[in-house]
């Protein structure tokens, strides 16, 4: 919703329940969605609970729906130039995942980074004209959303590796578990393509009233039409789109 400009209102919450299920977990999962909420100023208006008999549910399941208001961006063809901006580090909810699924026992912050991005709109709403795609990186992670981008538009994107944003434990994590960070999702961070002239303007404010991580990852280019990084000393991979998923889908 808000990769489209929209501002969130309203939110319905519907819950498929395993019979079993921890009545401790249950209350830790609605109060950690009402804090949500209140933190984005999103109102829980309607919702539904169905219970389903032991090991046909897999615990939990969570569905929801929100309604919002479009408040002026439209997103606009993609030029060779346009920057891309990453509003902060890469791979975080991907790697917490993959630390419980594989039950890593490993020391350092390693959290999700889920948070609303409403928040982020604030300081875009005067880039809107400059702006031409915004969206989050969930599924695929930033590696095939901009495969995604760079298929539709036609255009290349030329990434530069010294300004992707990784942490230290994220990537040491993912290196030892053979997995490229750049294809995990990330819930809470967004993927802004702009044009060259706003996009230093942007990225200032980014940092200043968002996230100090908020980094320009890389531009788009008609010398080809794929996905590639630059490393540290100049070579030259591409990162192309993947053939499965690396995780199980949670979301």
């Amino acid at each position: 919703m808000v990769a489209c400009g929209a501002e969130p209102l309203y939110l319905s919450s519907a819950f498929i329940i395993e019979e079993g299920f921890s009545k401790e977990d249950l209350i830790k999962i609605v109060e950690s969605m009402k804090r949500t909420c209140i933190m984005a100023k999103v109102s829980i208006v309607t919702g539904d609970t169905k219970v389903v008999p032991k090991g046909k549910g897999d615990k939990i399941f969570i569905n929801t729906t929100g309604i919002g208001v479009l408040d002026g961006y439209v997103s606009k063809y993609i030029a060779a130039g346009d920057k891309v901006i990453i509003t902060g580090t890469v791979g975080e909810h991907g790697t917490a995942i993959a630390v419980d699924r594989y039950n890593l026992k490993v020391t350092g912050d390693i959290k999700s980074d889920c948070q609303p991005l409403n928040h982020i709109l604030k300081c875009l709403k005067k880039y809107y004209p400059h702006i031409k795609f915004m969206r989050d990186p969930t599924r695929g992670g930033v590696g095939e959303v901009l495969n995604e981008i760079s298929k539709k538009s036609g255009l290349g994107v030329h990434l530069f590796e010294k300004d992707i944003p990784i942490r230290k434990e994220v990537d040491a994590i993912n290196s030892m578990l053979g997995i490229n960070p750049l294809y995990l999702a990330c819930e809470g961070r967004m993927i802004i393509v702009v044009d060259k002239e706003a996009s230093l303007a942007l990225l200032e404010d980014l940092r200043k009233q968002c996230d100090s991580q908020a980094s320009i990852i890389g531009e788009f280019t008609d010398e080809n039409s794929f996905v590639y990084i630059e490393n540290y000393f100049g070579g030259e991979r591409i990162l192309g789109e993947l053939d499965g998923q690396i995780l199980p889908r949670i979301c």
